[in-house]
């Protein structure tokens, strides 16, 4: 198995393995290119298939045996803390998000005071990108996680957000066998990351963030040397 990678997703891999997350180990690392920084990591062969390879066929009972496995998988990432968030201080990090809600370009985007964030006491250790994509089911039914690049110590409900975001997009499909496949996802999603209903004002902010970020591009940064 080959995955685009870096130094840090190599070492929030090795951390999740050390908290007992089944992850892949690393045989060795490649550079493409070190003009662009092109890395890759050569990891050990799981002899399985990914999730959103298995979804379309899956059935109820897998579905639940994969949900459980993730749901301990999470407990045990996110009994990991930290006092800060991705190298930067914990009001920092949320102050950002805050930026993008109501300061950036406000003569012609509405302030979103509704949608502002509370910075936490703690930040847990989250996956961060938990699509079908980066999960593996191995011959024995066993959960494994990949693509650990965008890991590290965020609010919980970064992991939630993300789960939310990774659906699959067939699964927008208006057929039985695509609204068969959603309630399958929801209560995976349910079982492993909890109801959403504490994740609904954190999921819309992120939203529109992404939406702002995409339609204005960021000269420098909030909090760059001089503001």
């Amino acid at each position: 198995m080959i995955e685009n990678g870096h130094s840090e997703g190599y070492s929030t891999a090795e951390f999740a393995r050390r908290l007992g997350i089944r992850v892949p180990a690393v045989r060795r690392g490649l550079i493409q290119n070190a003009d662009i920084c092109g890395s890759y990591l050569v990891l050990e062969r799981v002899h399985g298939h990914t999730l959103e390879q298995l979804w379309p066929e899956i059935g109820w009972l897998r579905t639940l045996l994969v949900a459980w496995q993730l749901r301990r998988y999470l407990q045990k990432m996110h009994a990991a803390t930290s006092p800060v968030a991705g190298g930067l201080a914990s009001d920092a990090f949320t102050g950002y998000l805050n930026w993008w809600l109501t300061k950036c370009r406000p003569q012609q985007r509405k302030p979103r005071h509704d949608l502002t964030l509370e910075s936490p006491r703690q930040h847990v250790f989250v996956h961060q990108d938990l699509a079908p994509r980066n999960m593996i089911i191995d011959s024995r039914n066993q959960l494994w996680l990949i693509d650990w690049g965008f890991a590290g110590f965020y609010p919980p409900y970064m992991e939630y957000t993300a789960i939310e975001a990774s659906k699959m997009p067939w699964l927008n499909a208006s057929t039985w066998h695509a609204q068969w496949a959603r309630w399958r996802w929801a209560v995976l999603r349910w079982i492993a990351a909890g109801p959403r209903g504490p994740h609904i004002r954190p999921f819309r902010a992120l939203g529109e963030v992404h939406r702002r970020s995409c339609l204005f591009r960021l000269e420098k940064t909030p909090y760059s040397q001089g503001d």
